[in-house]
């Protein structure tokens, strides 16, 4: 389902060359809604706030980050 909706990396390997990059040719709406359902559940949920602060990626979202999204 992460790879259908664009929000697995796709790994490109030739030789020793290795590149990961987005998928660009998947359902925009699908990838969409992981993206919103991830903000909400680090708005409700309490194991998925620290998780997200373990990994360094937390930052309060003001109203005008949680309108624009």
């Amino acid at each position: 389902m992460a790879q259908l909706s664009g929000v697995a990396p796709v790994i490109e390997r030739s030789g020793q060359t290795c590149r990961v990059r987005w998928r660009y040719l998947c359902p925009k709406l699908l990838r969409q809604s992981f993206h919103k359902y991830a903000g909400e559940s680090i708005k409700h949920s309490f194991w998925a706030r620290a998780y997200y602060a373990e990994q360094g990626k937390w930052r309060e979202m003001s109203d005008s980050d949680s309108r624009r999204e």
